[in-house]
């Protein structure tokens, strides 16, 4: 999940990791939210789409390898996800499920590199922490912003939980807003939206398909 928002080469700059549906947001009444996130079946597989400065790319995206460790909690879940985009590139992202039912992310593009971060959509208090990079300080905040809209896949529409974290850096403040379907344990989609000083197009990343094994 890459979480991810960029294609494969613009990870390594904007990085990425999450994942998204075969649809799209939308009105629709869906069952109510659960705040437990599921866990995805090793082996399943999701196409994602990710759209920013005047390009799209397609990747497809596994559950490649189970069991790995969480430094942060030594009963999380995690999980390993294997992107793949349409011109081949390979890159791998990091999913964490906490016992609290927060998930947490691993090869973002804010953050420091193989870190886990949590984002609280379930203990839904705001965490923060900062950093340096550089010689100039990174402050992260991760917000739980409640339930989202529902959002269609395959025609049934799912329950979302919604979340923002925010990087500020020298006076500029980017937000990379989440949106989780708990009942697949999947981010089915993630916006970038940049400080309007930076002069950064923003970007975004959806699930168009979605096969559990």
């Amino acid at each position: 999940m890459k979480n991810l928002c960029s294609p494969i080469a613009y990870l390594s700059i904007v990085a990425t990791m999450t994942f998204y549906l075969a649809g799209c947001s939308s009105n629709t009444s869906a069952p109510p939210s659960q705040q437990t996130a599921s866990i995805p079946p090793l082996g399943t597989t999701m196409t994602q789409v990710w759209n920013g400065s005047g390009y799209e790319v397609t990747s497809t995206i596994t559950v490649n390898a189970t069991g790995l460790h969480d430094p942060g909690e030594s009963t999380a879940t995690v999980l390993k996800f294997v992107e793949v985009d349409q011109e081949g590139n390979v890159d791998s992202i990091f999913q964490s499920y906490r016992s609290d039912g927060d998930v947490a992310v691993n090869n973002q593009d804010w953050g420091v590199a193989g870190t886990f971060y949590t984002i609280p959509f379930a203990s839904t208090a705001p965490i923060t922490s900062s950093y340096n990079d550089a010689g100039e300080t990174v402050n992260l905040t991760e917000i739980h912003n409640g339930p989202g809209n529902s959002y269609t896949l395959n025609g049934t529409p799912y329950a979302t939980d919604s979340a923002t974290v925010e990087q500020s850096i020298g006076g500029q403040t980017t937000q990379f807003h989440y949106t989780l379907i708990p009942s697949l344990g999947i981010i089915a989609r993630m916006v970038v939206e940049p400080d309007p000083a930076s002069g950064q197009d923003g970007q975004s990343q959806w699930i168009t398909a979605y096969t559990a094994k």
